[in-house]
């Protein structure tokens, strides 16, 4: 609720009587940060809450739900994605000040552009073809997101004018014709009774994930059952003396699952009162005790079997079995179209995808498998790489995982080449990092932690000259320290698989590399008391141990600290995955 649309002041002072009241703890659970959610009952608090917590990238471990009376109590175990606690003070105002006003505030929206809401009949090559029209008509795609389940397909675009840079709104014909166009690509063609939808709107404030489950729901991809391996455990039953219906669910943890359930829930228009969300290894276990908008609980076995349906349609709309391709390059007009046209030439299909450009870079995400929704050869996606660039598209894991399995997996794939032995020389390792833009400024400046980090390091001789270089693109992190401890991690961790016994690390952050230098003597407890990523320092403070190794670190400005800055922009930049390249040859071990 915006304030200005109050009518008078009381009700102003309503307005702010009741806005939520947030506590955020790191001292409660030592693996989490608890933020705890004090509000009067809404049917929509649950949502907007988890929805925003979500959105920053964060994982919900475990949870707890009440509503007493009037008033809700939400209690939530975050973490980042690599299940570190939040440290970052910046972060926690940001969480604060975004649930404390994001129940009455107006969200910002796509202005200036027009939104294409598009649901139909699913086939290899589709998108391409949407893609396509789109560019023929001098539409630029700035945002856009596709799912696909039990062969429908649910888009959200929004565009504008490629010449103008501003909304179609006022060109109704050729807003028609856009239709019209699309419509006639969506049309089913295997009998399937659900008729093609297209939508047009222009600016609007829709949360783009939430309105593909509303599309999909819509459309009704729940009734086409498909045999998933792992399908979600979903039962409800009703305690007619207490009036709840109690929906139980328990299928793999992953991102965003809990606000999937939820949203879903709240759009069949049921209530959450009390709930309990618990995670144990790889499995998510989620209890909901919920009653119909209209008081009752379910009533029916038809309303029963539906509400089972939806929940595992859901679960499963973001469960792809595809290989996650990420691309990142300078954006042009028809990129996207010919993009996804080698995809389809290649035979391989988009089962989903995330489209995203700003400052005229194109960050887009595609799940792909082959026409039959199988994995896709390895072959072919290297074929794919070669036609539109092996540097700006890049293979990931199909879901985020910590960056100590991502750095585990590496280890086993790579080639053990380059073998060193110790010569008795130090060896000089300067290390940076480059998180989202604006964090090292003011703190009104930092917006949000939902950018992709970089880090790098590079490898000096004795006479100064770069022989190794290693840079990256993680995940998004919370803070620039946490990302300078995982670029010391990695590179600790290639100067050992190397033999280099002797080495001196260098370092733009004082908290990192002052403390490493004076507690490092002391042991691994002393190191971690007060760390803001003890997960890390409890990694590093492990990888120097040992007789054999001779570790040292140094605090330097990061004025001296410019190679290193440069490469781990370039890992930021290409989203690359961790890429360690020899920039000079080594015949020995006492040139170095």
């Amino acid at each position: 609720m915006d304030l200005s649309d109050c009518s008078n002041e009381y009700e102003k002072l309503v307005v702010r009587m009741n806005m939520p009241r947030v506590v955020i703890d790191n001292g409660v659970c030592p693996n989490s940060t608890v933020v705890k959610i004090d509000s009067a009952r809404s049917p929509w608090i649950l949502l907007e809450s988890v929805q925003l917590l979500t959105d920053m990238n964060l994982w919900i471990r475990k949870a707890y739900i009440s509503s007493d009376g009037k008033w809700n109590m939400d209690v939530f175990h975050v973490s980042d994605l690599n299940g570190n606690k939040l440290t970052d003070e910046n972060l926690i105002r940001y969480i604060e000040k975004s649930i404390e006003t994001s129940h009455y505030t107006k969200s910002e929206g796509y202005t200036g552009l027009t939104a294409l809401e598009l649901t139909g009949t699913d086939r290899v090559g589709l998108l391409s073809e949407v893609f396509a029209v789109l560019a023929d008509l001098s539409c630029d795609v700035v945002e856009a997101k596709a799912w696909t389940h039990n062969g429908r397909i649910a888009l959200m675009i929004y565009v504008k004018d490629r010449n103008s840079g501003t909304s179609l709104d006022g060109d109704s014909d050729r807003v028609q014709r856009i239709e019209g166009k699309l419509r006639n690509l969506l049309k089913a063609d295997d009998g399937y009774k659900n008729d093609t939808r297209t939508c047009v709107s222009y600016g609007g404030n829709n949360h783009m994930e939430r309105r593909l489950h509303q599309r999909m729901f819509m459309d009704r991809d729940y009734e086409k059952k498909f045999d998933y391996e792992t399908s979600p455990i979903v039962s409800v039953q009703n305690l007619p003396k207490r009036g709840y219906s109690v929906v139980n669910l328990q299928c793999k943890d992953r991102l965003k699952l809990l606000f999937d359930v939820v949203c879903t829930l709240t759009d069949m228009a049921y209530i959450v009162f009390h709930a309990a969300i618990r995670t144990v290894g790889e499995t998510a276990f989620l209890e909901f005790y919920v009653r119909h908008s209209d008081g009752n609980p379910v009533n029916s076995e038809p309303e029963r079997q539906r509400l089972i349906q939806c929940l595992q349609a859901a679960i499963e709309r973001r469960t792809v079995k595809g290989v996650r391709l990420e691309l990142c390059t300078v954006d042009r007009p028809g990129l996207l179209a010919e993009v996804t046209r080698i995809l389809r030439e290649n035979g391989s299909n988009i089962a989903r995808a995330e489209i995203s450009t700003k400052d005229g870079i194109a960050k887009n995400v595609f799940y792909v498998t082959d026409a039959n929704g199988n994995l896709i050869d390895p072959e072919v996606i290297e074929s794919i790489r070669e036609k539109i660039g092996i540097n700006d598209l890049s293979v990931k894991e199909q879901f985020p995982i910590s960056c100590r399995e991502k750095v585990e997996k590496k280890q086993q794939q790579e080639p053990q080449n380059h073998q060193g032995h110790n010569g008795g020389g130090t060896v000089l390792v300067s290390l940076g990092s480059l998180v989202m833009r604006n964090l090292y400024q003011l703190d009104g400046s930092w917006i949000s932690p939902k950018e992709k980090a970089g880090i790098g390091w590079a490898l000096y001789n004795g006479e100064a000259k770069t022989i190794l270089e290693g840079k990256a693109a993680i995940e998004p992190i919370n803070s620039p320290l946490i990302a300078e401890a995982e670029a010391l991690r990695l590179a600790m961790i290639q100067m050992r698989k190397l033999v280099y016994n002797s080495v001196t690390f260098y370092g733009g952050s004082s908290e990192l590399y002052d403390t490493l230098s004076r507690n490092l003597s002391l042991g691994c407890n002393n190191i971690l008391k007060g760390s803001q990523c003890p997960t890390y320092m409890e990694d590093i403070a492990i990888l120097a141990r040992g007789k054999e190794y001779n570790f040292h670190f140094q605090k330097i400005k990061r004025s001296c600290n410019v190679i290193a800055d440069k490469v781990a922009k370039e890992g930021k930049i290409k989203n690359s995955t961790y890429i360690v390249t020899w920039k000079t040859t080594i015949c020995n071990s006492s040139s170095v």
